[in-house]
């Protein structure tokens, strides 16, 4: 806190009676899991054009640097997530978002990406429910021809509800030296 005239004041500052008030403006989105959350509907919900969202990397076995934002290369606006990473690691990586959210009103989530050079096994995943069970869309083979599309038809089973985080895995299978993962358009949609 500010003193008057540098004096070293100590003292101690306490809340109380903090609450959420509904506003007007259509409730917290996602705040909880479970009856009462508001659904994320369909649309683009991660695009990257103007900061990385909250994405990081988790199981660092490919020396994966922390996301950027990049204007390399991109399939919905002109900017996409970035992440350089060693493509001599098989171990791979994985770029996440933590982030309670409610997909039960939807069907499916899909995200694009490439790489700047050699290949890789790549996952779109989510994790679900209070064991963050794992779901994913299989291996699908990325390299630097084009950006692919890789797609979770989700099932009402998997407690959409309490989605905990949405991720992409990489493992890289061929290649020397760094390469960059471009990921872009992470999509919800409904059949």
């Amino acid at each position: 806190m500010n003193s008057v005239d540098g004096a070293t004041l100590s003292s101690s500052l306490y809340l109380d009676d903090i609450k959420a008030i509904n506003d007007g403006t259509g409730g917290v989105p996602n705040g909880g899991t479970g009856p009462g959350s508001n659904p994320e509907q369909p649309g683009i919900l991660y695009d990257f054009e103007s900061d990385v969202q909250g994405w990081g990397v988790e199981q660092n076995q490919a020396n994966a640097a922390i996301p950027s934002v990049t204007s390399s290369a991109a399939t919905s606006g002109s900017k996409s997530l970035a992440s350089s990473f060693d493509l001599t690691k098989a171990g791979g990586f994985e770029l996440t978002k933590v982030q309670a959210a409610d997909f039960s009103a939807v069907d499916r989530i899909s995200a694009k990406v490439k790489l700047s050079s050699g290949t890789a096994n790549v996952r779109l995943y989510i994790k679900t429910g209070s064991n963050w069970e794992w779901h994913d869309s299989g291996v699908v083979a990325v390299d630097s021809s084009e950006f692919k599309t890789l797609m979770i038809n989700l099932d009402p089973a998997w407690n959409l509800e309490s989605v905990k985080s949405v991720g992409i895995k990489v493992e890289p299978t061929s290649g020397n030296g760094t390469a960059e993962v471009y990921v872009d358009e992470v999509t919800l949609n409904n059949n």
